[in-house]
């Protein structure tokens, strides 16, 4: 378990802060040098070594036939080429993602078909006679069933039957139902075969560092957009960028409840969670460093979130 911060303890020498903030620099550094060896062991490889360290260090490791291609081309060819993905050719897997229609779906469409799902799962637990079970479980008051008269049992759930047979029959239209199926199907075939490998491994990284739970409302298809259109396009670039995009995502919105903000009023609790959320995750691993910030440092950072909505 990581150790917290004592602040009665001795004051933390400026030598392990200035290390603690190159911590990043350190990270970077991981990615390309190899491992520490005894000092018996071989310390150097060969070339056939350093392009397969790289390929497991870069991307998702080597598939048959990359090591020569990488020989042939050069390694520092290579990695030049990862840096810049948008010059490398990846046309197969492009093909091959343009049949997950919900990842090409524009916000309005997916939160459209998001809600439009819920109101068919709130008509059909009222034609089930369900309301009791929808008050207690969600807290949603939908009435009982349309039709009052009675029912004999066998008919009763003979229409139960029909009526889940309809609803089941088009599900493969609906994209809501589909948006975190083909993402995650997506996420797969491009780090197995795309050849843009450091890109792909810098989404994964960036996506889980702003982690988003699909299962809170509707973020299940605002994850496709926001996947799409802020993680993807700022994983080479720079982190400010990538950190006000986030902030601006109606998919983080969301998660962190900052639909609900409000500049009419005090600042409540919910708008304070993406401020304290960055700084605990820019920190992570350094010991003490979250417990450094302070109900004003939060209030502060949390202002300019008070003008954001979806």
């Amino acid at each position: 378990m990581t150790p917290h911060f004592d602040p009665s303890g001795p004051e933390r020498h400026p030598v392990s802060d200035r290390w603690c903030r190159g911590g990043g620099f350190l990270l970077l550094c991981s990615l390309l040098l190899p491992l520490s060896a005894p000092a018996e062991e071989k310390t150097t490889l060969n070339q056939e070594e350093r392009i397969i360290h790289v390929l497991n260090r870069l991307g998702y490791g080597p598939r048959p036939g990359d090591v020569e291609r990488v020989h042939k081309i050069g390694l520092e060819a290579y990695i030049q080429q990862q840096l810049h993905p948008g010059q490398i050719p990846d046309a197969a897997v492009e093909t091959k993602l343009a049949r997950f229609e919900t990842l090409g779906m524009d916000a309005d469409k997916l939160v459209a078909d998001f809600y439009a799902e819920v109101r068919r799962f709130v008509e059909k637990q009222r034609a089930d006679g369900k309301a009791d079970e929808m008050k207690t479980q969600y807290g949603l008051d939908i009435g009982g069933k349309p039709d009052s008269g009675a029912k004999s049992e066998s008919r009763d759930a003979a229409g139960k039957l029909t009526r889940g047979l309809e609803f089941m029959k088009d599900l493969p239209s609906r994209a809501s139902l589909r948006a975190v199926g083909e993402l995650q199907t997506a996420k797969i075939v491009r780090a197995v075969e795309s050849e843009r490998q450091l890109q792909e491994v810098l989404v994964d990284f960036w996506s889980n560092h702003f982690n988003i739970d699909v299962k809170k409302g509707p973020c299940r298809v605002l994850k496709v957009v926001d996947e799409r259109e802020v993680i993807r396009p700022h994983v080479l670039g720079k982190f400010r960028d990538l950190l006000g995009a986030s902030a601006k995502s109606p998919a983080m919105l969301h998660y962190l409840d900052n639909v609900l903000n409000s500049t009419q009023r005090e600042m409540s609790p919910i708008e304070q969670e993406f401020p304290r959320q960055v700084p605990a995750k820019a920190h992570r691993g350094q010991p003490g460093r979250r417990r450094r910030h302070r109900r004003p440092e939060i209030q502060k950072g949390g202002r300019p979130q008070r003008e954001l909505r979806p």
